[in-house]
């Protein structure tokens, strides 16, 4: 699994491509968190990148939208293909997830709000 990090005026999208198994769900945790640290109130998470997920991959998805709690929005996921939406649990407001196919115009859905410089990382820089 590689991660890519965005900011877009104030809104965060996390991109993941690859799998996300079992084996690399300290990476996306760890990513998220970083991701999470760094997104003033609104968090995308784009997996048009990815290949699949294991139940425990899934799992830590469902958890990261825990995470954010009530001062963020919900976690947004796009790009999901057919059969892995059908597979996540959605649900509005805090703690909940909710889908958007589209990953291009999924900044712009979850509400943008004051300009700021954007900011860009990856898995190779995250731990500078």
């Amino acid at each position: 699994m590689q991660w890519h990090f965005e900011e877009h005026e104030g809104t965060g999208v996390l991109h993941l491509s690859g799998f996300l198994g079992e084996r690399v769900v300290h990476r996306f945790q760890g990513a998220f968190a970083w991701a999470r640290a760094r997104s003033e109130v609104a968090l995308v998470l784009d997996l048009s990148g990815l290949l699949g997920w294991s139940p425990e991959g899934m799992a830590a998805i469902i958890d990261a939208a825990r995470q954010l709690g009530p001062h963020h929005a919900p976690l947004t996921v796009c790009g999901l293909r057919t059969h892995l939406a059908r597979q996540l649990p959605t649900a509005g407001g805090p703690g909940g997830l909710r889908l958007h196919p589209d990953p291009s115009s999924a900044p712009a859905a979850v509400g943008r709000h004051t300009a700021s410089a954007p900011a860009i990382a990856s898995d190779e820089n995250a731990s500078r």
